[in-house]
């Protein structure tokens, strides 16, 4: 007969989390993240669009009011939404689900689900500083920076791109170029420029600053590009700063600012006035080690519906940390 060691043993032989190929991170029985899920409670981590396939689907949408109100910003309909706090338990049929805080955006949350099976947890995307480490059975964790060589080794770029644009409206017109989900970031950034500063987004930026002031991020004043106020900015050549989607066809006039984590170092000049700026809101990878390590995690997935990194994360995790990992979803068989 077995033993209870040996069925013990056996009940982490393979991990209970999983990540489908849609996206969707399966949290034991009842709890799901950021993807089309079946089961009663779906999980929006945040608000960038990689995490927001499926909203209609679950029970329940479970997210922070934050991140509700930035997915109804963007656009986005939630069918049956539940807001929940940092910390506050919802109860689940078996078990108990919590939301905790994470570095990113705006209402940024990783979710930890417990059971009578075991405790489950998925970051959800990340930067270390801020973070509260969770510390579950089997842990998912986004894989972003999942290479060895992906290590920034240099800090506070968020303080050198309000550096170089507070230089730059010195002279005139400043516009910064991100992914709509990085100019949440870079938002929230200058909230440090002087109130004298104007603004002028996009529509959809613009939605989103109006929720970022709601959960008391102190901004400039900000118009949409489409308004009389930011057609007397431009007409005028005031000092004004431009936030813009990278598929906005860049000026040549103005100072043009490039906000990316795949720079490589903190600034690199492509031209006299075209700057690229390393800004992340992901741990890189000495970081996503830290956390797995701090966890004290049994098994590890590496989210690779999100990023190619992942096998590689799980790989630099069983050989320097000792722990199990695998990363998921599996890609398919070679033919």
């Amino acid at each position: 007969m077995r033993n209870q060691l040996d069925a013990a043993l056996d009940d982490f032989a393979t991990p209970r989390v999983n990540v489908n190929k849609n996206g969707e991170v399966e949290l034991g029985e009842e709890v799901s993240c950021d993807g089309a899920t079946k089961k009663d409670y779906h999980v929006i981590t945040h608000a960038h669009a990689d995490h927001l396939s499926g909203l209609s689907t679950g029970s329940f949408q479970i997210a922070t009011a934050a991140t509700l109100d930035l997915v109804r910003a963007i656009g986005k309909n939630v069918r049956n939404p539940l807001a929940l706090e940092y910390g506050i338990p919802r109860e689940l049929k078996r078990g108990r689900l919590y939301l905790y805080p994470a570095t990113h955006i705006l209402g940024a949350s990783q979710v930890f689900v417990e059971t009578p099976e075991g405790s489950y947890a998925f970051t959800g995307d990340f930067k270390l500083k801020g973070t509260p480490v969770l510390h579950p059975d089997e842990l998912v964790i986004e894989a972003t920076y999942g290479r060895p060589e992906d290590v920034r080794d240099y800090v506070n770029v968020d303080v050198l791109l309000l550096d170089l644009v507070e230089e730059g409206i010195s002279k005139g017109p400043v516009d910064v170029y991100a992914s709509q989900g990085k100019l949440q970031e870079v938002l929230s950034l200058l909230s440090a420029l002087p109130r004298w500063v104007k603004i002028i987004t996009d529509k959809k930026s613009y939605e989103v600053a109006k929720v970022y002031e709601k959960y008391g991020i102190r901004l400039p004043k900000y118009y949409t590009s489409t308004s009389a106020e930011a057609a007397l900015e431009v007409r005028e050549k005031n000092p004004y700063v431009g936030l813009w989607p990278l598929s906005v066809e860049r000026t040549n006039k103005n100072l043009s600012i490039i906000v990316t984590g795949w720079a490589g170092k903190p600034l690199v000049y492509l031209k006299k006035n075209v700057v690229m700026v390393g800004l992340s809101d992901h741990a890189d990878f000495n970081e996503l080690l830290y956390y797995v390590d701090e966890s004290k995690a049994r098994w590890v997935v590496a989210d690779a519906h999100r990023s190619r990194s992942a096998k590689t994360l799980a790989k630099e995790i069983e050989k320097r940390l000792h722990v199990r990992a695998v990363a998921k979803p599996r890609p398919p068989p070679r033919p």
